[in-house]
C-alpha cells in the first residue's frame, strides 16, 4: 500500500507539465471550452493529493504502530522477568516463614524440655530428701530392731519341722536374718497339718512372736496358720494353747503377734485342717524367763525329760557312729589303688575310694561313654570278700548303673572283667547305697563293669569288706605274690621317696601349679591343664595335645606378674619327641596374638623323648608363659611345664587367684545361691561378676570340665530382667543353647518356689564356658571376687 501512492504521485507530474500552458489559457479565458477539461484535472489532482495525504498518514501510523509494538514487546518481556523474580521472592519468603515457624516450635520444645528438666530436678531433689528421711528412719528402726533382736529367744533354740523339702532346714527360720527369698527360708513338703517348732530350751513368759513371710512367692500359704505355745510335745506340740491365728501376712513382710506372757518352752506354727507347704523366713520370740510360778516345776520336769531323751539319743548316735567307724575302718578299698577304662573331665577313679558317700557329681568317678566301661580297685592283697557296697550318683542319671556287674578275682586278664561274678546290679536309686553279698569270694581285684553296651560309668563310693585270705588253695600263691609285691614296692618306694624329696623341693617353687592353662585347640581329651598338674609322667595320657594347627600354642596364666628365672619342659616319652623341635618359650603381660608376641625366653632345639630340660629366662617379667611352634603346622604336646621365679608386684590374699584387676576365690564345698552370696560377703567380696569374654574364659578355667558353679547373676525383681549382685544390668551374656528357659511357664513362681532365678556357670573343656539359669536352692560350688 505504501508504494502505490508514491507511484500514482509520480505519474501525475509529466501530465501537469504538458498541460501547463493550456491551464494558463483556461484561467485567462474561463469561458473557453477547455475549462471543463481543466476542472477535471483539478479534481483529479485533489483526489491524488488526498490519497497521498492519507497514504502518508497511514505510513506514519504504521511506523508509530511498529514502535508501539516493539516497545510493548519489550515491556512484556521485562514484566515477565519481574513476575518470575516476584514469584522467587515469594517462595523465599514462604521458606523463611516456614523456617521461622520451625524455630518457634524448637524454641517451644526446648522450653518444654527445660521445664521438664527443672521438674525432674525438683522431683529428684524431693526423692533425695525422702530417701534421706527414709535412711534416717531405717537407721533408727534398725537400731531399734537390733536392740530387739538381741532379746530374740529363738536364736538360741533348736528348730524342727514336719518334713524337709530340698535343703530348706527348720533352722533357717531362727538364723537372725529376715531375708525373704526362698534360699533363706524353711520349707516342708505338702503335708497334712504341716508344722514347725522351736525348742527355747527353757520355759519363758512369751510376750510376742514375730513372723516374716516369704517375699518371692506364695505368701497365701501361711494364711490360717496358728501359733501355739506350751511345754508339751504331745502331737508335736500342736496341742499346746494357741497364741494367735495368722489371717494373712503380705509377701515379704513381718507381723508381730501379742501372746500376753503365755508360758512355754515350745513355740509351734501349724497350718491345721489342710495339706499345704509351710514356709517361714524368720520367727522371733520375745519374753522373760519363767523362773518362778506354777510352771517352774513343770519346766524342771520338762528339762529333765529333755535331758534324758537327749542323753539316750547321744548314746544311740555314739553307738551307731562307733559301729559305722568300725565298718569304715574295715573298708579294704580305702587303701587300694583304683583305675578305670577312661577319664571324663577330672573325675578320677580314686574318687570312689575316698571314704565319702557324697552323691554329687564332683565327688564321683566318671568315664567316657565307653563300650563295656569298667572300674577296678586293686586291694594289694588277696581277701575273702564278704560284701561290696556301692553308692550311686544322686544329682543325675542313676539308671546308668543298671545292669552293671561286680566281679572279684586275682586276674587282670581283660582288665579283670573275666574274674568270677559276685552280683548283678539291677537298680540303685539316686543317691542311695546298696550292699551286695559276695559269700567270701577270694580275690585281689574288685571290678565294676557295664557289659554289652556303650555307657558312662559313674561310682560315688565303693566299699569292700572281708578278711585276709591267709589259708586255702590260693594262700601260697597269695603269700608269694604279696612278698614279691612287697619287695618291688619297697624298692620303688625308696626310689620314689628320693626322687619325690628332690622334686618336692623344686615343685614348692613351681609357679605354674596354681596357674590357669589354655591352648590353641584340643585333641581327644588332652587338656591344657595336664601340663601343670605337678606330674612328670611322659605317657600320652598325662600330656597336653593340640590338633595339627598352624603355629600351635599353649599358655599358662600365672595369675600374677613374676620375675621368671627358669622354665622346665618335660617332653613326651612314648612318641614323637621331635614335634617340639624349634618351639619357642615367650614371657610377658600381653595377650595380643594369644601371647605369642611377648618377648622370647628361649628356642627349644631338641628335648629327647621323656626328658625334662630347663631354660634360663634371666628374670624376665611377665604373667603369661607361652610355648609356640612358629612357622609350621604341627601337633603341640607338653607333658609338664614348670615355672620358677619371684613375685614382681602386689599379690591377692593367700588362697586367692588373680586375673586382670580382680582377685578370685574358688570353693570346694557346695551351697545354695543365697548361701554362696553370703559366704562371699563375709569374705569382703561378692559372687563373681563377668564383664568381658577374657574374664569369662578365665572363669571357665578355674574348674575342670563338667563342674557347675554359682555366679553373681540373678533374676529376682522382674521376670526376664537379669542383674548382677551389684545392681548393674546384664549387657553381654554367654547362655548355653536354649537358655534362659524358665521352663515352668509364666506362673511357675508358684510351684514349690522352683523359679530359675539364679545363674550357674557350666565349665567346659573349650572356652569360654556357658551359663544356665537354675533354681536358687540347688547346691553348687561358687566363685567370689574382689575388685
Amino acid at each position: 500500500m505504501a508504494n502505490k501512492p508514491l507511484s500514482h504521485c509520480h505519474q501525475l507530474k509529466p501530465h501537469l507539465h504538458i498541460t501547463s500552458t493550456p491551464v494558463q489559457h483556461i484561467w485567462m479565458n474561463p469561458f473557453n471550452c477547455d475549462h471543463v477539461h481543466f476542472q477535471r484535472w483539478k479534481s483529479s489532482f485533489r483526489g491524488a493529493a488526498l490519497c497521498l495525504g492519507l497514504l502518508c498518514i497511514l505510513l506514519l501510523a504504521g511506523i508509530i504502530g511498529l514502535c508501539v509494538n516493539f516497545t510493548g514487546q519489550h515491556y512484556c518481556d521485562e514484566r515477565d522477568q519481574l513476575q518470575i523474580s516476584n514469584n522467587n521472592l515469594t517462595k523465599e519468603r514462604d521458606q523463611l516463614q516456614t523456617s521461622y515457624n520451625n524455630l518457634i516450635k524448637v524454641r517451644d520444645q526446648l522450653q518444654t524440655s527445660n521445664n521438664n528438666l527443672a521438674n525432674e530436678r525438683d522431683r529428684l531433689q524431693t526423692s533425695n530428701n525422702n530417701l534421706a528421711n527414709e535412711r534416717d528412719q531405717l537407721q533408727r528402726e534398725t537400731e531399734k530392731m537390733n536392740n530387739k533382736i538381741k532379746g530374740n529367744l529363738a536364736l538360741n533354740g533348736v528348730a524342727t519341722q514336719s518334713s524337709l523339702y530340698g535343703n530348706r532346714e527348720a533352722s533357717d527360720a531362727i538364723d537372725g536374718k529376715r531375708n525373704t527369698h526362698y534360699g533363706s527360708c524353711t520349707h516342708t513338703l505338702k503335708d497334712r497339718n504341716p508344722w514347725w517348732r522351736v525348742d527355747l530350751l527353757n520355759v519363758y513368759r512369751i510376750t510376742e512372736v514375730t513372723l516374716t513371710n516369704r517375699g518371692d512367692c506364695c505368701p497365701e500359704r501361711l494364711d490360717g496358720a496358728e501359733i501355739r505355745i506350751g511345754n508339751s510335745l504331745e502331737n508335736n506340740g500342736i496341742n499346746n494353747p494357741r497364741c494367735a491365728v495368722i489371717s494373712h501376712i503380705p509377701a515379704g513382710e513381718a507381723h508381730t503377734f501379742q501372746c500376753n506372757e503365755m508360758e512355754g518352752r515350745y513355740v509351734v506354727v501349724v497350718i491345721p485342717g489342710r495339706s499345704e507347704w509351710l514356709t517361714l523366713c524368720e520367727l522371733e520370740v520375745h519374753g522373760t524367763p519363767a523362773v518362778t510360778g506354777e510352771h517352774s516345776g513343770a519346766a524342771r520336769d520338762s528339762l529333765q525329760t529333755s535331758y534324758n531323751n537327749l542323753t539316750k539319743e547321744r548314746d544311740q548316735i555314739q553307738r551307731q557312729t562307733e559301729k559305722l567307724n568300725n565298718k569304715i575302718k574295715g573298708n579294704l578299698a580305702l587303701n587300694g589303688v583304683a583305675t578305670q577304662s577312661s577319664l571324663y573331665g577330672n573325675r578320677e577313679a580314686s574318687d570312689a575310694i575316698d571314704g565319702k558317700r557324697n552323691t554329687h557329681y564332683g565327688s564321683c568317678t566318671h568315664t567316657l561313654k565307653d563300650r563295656n566301661p569298667w572300674w577296678r580297685v586293686d586291694l594289694l592283697n588277696v581277701y575273702r570278700i564278704t560284701e561290696v557296697t556301692l553308692t550311686n550318683r544322686g544329682d543325675c542319671c542313676p539308671e546308668r548303673l543298671d545292669g552293671a556287674e561286680i566281679r572279684i578275682g586275682n586276674s587282670l586278664e581283660n582288665n579283670g572283667i573275666n574274674n568270677p561274678r559276685c552280683a548283678v546290679i539291677s537298680h540303685i536309686p539316686a543317691g542311695e547305697a546298696h550292699t551286695f553279698q559276695c559269700n567270701e569270694m577270694e580275690g585281689r581285684y574288685v571290678v565294676v563293669v557295664i557289659p554289652g553296651r556303650s555307657e558312662w560309668l559313674t561310682l560315688c563310693e565303693l566299699e569292700v569288706h572281708g578278711t585276709p585270705a591267709v589259708t586255702g588253695e590260693h594262700s601260697g600263691a597269695a603269700r608269694d605274690s604279696l612278698q614279691t609285691s612287697y619287695n618291688n614296692l619297697t624298692k620303688e618306694r625308696d626310689q620314689i621317696q628320693r626322687q619325690t624329696e628332690k622334686l618336692n623341693n623344686k615343685i614348692k617353687g613351681n609357679l605354674a601349679l596354681n596357674g590357669v592353662a589354655t591352648q590353641s585347640s584340643l585333641y581327644g581329651n588332652r587338656e591344657a591343664s595336664d601340663a601343670i598338674d605337678g606330674k612328670r609322667n611322659t605317657h600320652y595320657g598325662s600330656c597336653t595335645h593340640t590338633l595339627k594347627d598352624r603355629n600351635p600354642w599353649w599358655r599358662v596364666d600365672l595369675l600374677n606378674v613374676y620375675r621368671i628365672t627358669e622354665v622346665t619342659l618335660t617332653n613326651r616319652g612314648d612318641c614323637c619327641p621331635e614335634r617340639l623341635d624349634g618351639a619357642e618359650i615367650r614371657i610377658g603381660d600381653s595377650l595380643e596374638n594369644n601371647g605369642i608376641n611377648n618377648p622370647r625366653c628361649a628356642v627349644i632345639s631338641h628335648i629327647p623323648a621323656g626328658e625334662a630340660h630347663t631354660f634360663q629366662c634371666n628374670e624376665m617379667e611377665g604373667r603369661y608363659v607361652v610355648v609356640v611352634i612358629p612357622g609350621r603346622s604341627e601337633w603341640l604336646t607338653l607333658c609338664e611345664l614348670e615355672v620358677h621365679g619371684t613375685p614382681a608386684g602386689r599379690l591377692c590374699p593367700e588362697g586367692w587367684k588373680t586375673s586382670v584387676s580382680s582377685c578370685y576365690y574358688t570353693t570346694t564345698g557346695i551351697k545354695t545361691w543365697e548361701e554362696s552370696r553370703e559366704d562371699c560377703n563375709e569374705r569382703g567380696a561378692h559372687l563373681v561378676i563377668i564383664n568381658s569374654r577374657e574374664e569369662q574364659t578365665f572363669i571357665n578355667g578355674l574348674y575342670g570340665p563338667g563342674n557347675e558353679t554359682w555366679i553373681g547373676l540373678m533374676n529376682v525383681d522382674t521376670e526376664g530382667t537379669w542383674k548382677w549382685v551389684d545392681g548393674t544390668p546384664l549387657t553381654t551374656a554367654y547362655w548355653r543353647t536354649g537358655k534362659p528357659s524358665s521352663y515352668l511357664g509364666a506362673n511357675h513362681s508358684s510351684y514349690l518356689g522352683a523359679t530359675q532365678d539364679c545363674v550357674e556357670f557350666f565349665h567346659r573343656s573349650s572356652d569360654p564356658g556357658e551359663w544356665n539359669d537354675e533354681e536358687c536352692h540347688k547346691s553348687n560350688n561358687w566363685i567370689c571376687e574382689i575388685f
